[in-house]
């Protein structure tokens, strides 16, 4: 959090965030890759026992569920949780970009109502939809604990 109470966002941070993703999704390509190749070799192995097919399913299952796991980590494809940070990043420099050059032109002073610009077109006023005010219920009337301290 920033001194202003506001969030602070550094891009830097979200990047080095992202190089860490893409080497924990690096990191896991052999043990989930190994993972997989033994819980097919099991499957083959034990082809002639009844818990064969059994076997087989959870080997393609859990093969497909950790290259998937590791895949959206990081390292692969734009839709990996480091793309969505280094996107996060790109779009949050962006942002700043554009701020600092609409008030660029600008000196600093006091900003008022009245020293703002004016607006080019004049504002249509939205109309807000009719709804009856709520009626204020007496205090007996409300359930307990609603608002009442003590």
């Amino acid at each position: 959090m920033a001194e202003s109470g506001g969030i602070n966002v550094e891009p830097s941070e979200l990047r080095a965030s992202a190089g860490a993703a893409d080497a924990i999704g690096d990191n896991l390509r052999k043990p989930v890759d190994k993972a997989a190749a033994d819980a097919r070799s099991a499957s083959v192995t034990m082809n002639k026992w009844s818990i064969a097919a059994e076997l087989d399913r959870v080997a393609n299952d859990w093969g497909t569920a950790l290259h998937d796991l590791r895949k959206s980590i990081g390292g692969e494809g734009g839709d990996s949780e480091a793309e969505r940070l280094r996107r996060t990043a790109d779009g949050h420099e962006f942002n700043e970009d554009l701020t600092a050059q609409s008030t660029s032109c600008c000196t600093p002073r006091a900003v008022t109502p009245t020293s703002l610009p004016r607006p080019q077109r004049e504002s249509v006023p939205v109309a807000a939809p009719a709804v009856a005010p709520a009626q204020e219920r007496p205090v007996v009337q409300r359930p307990s604990g609603a608002g009442d301290f003590g």
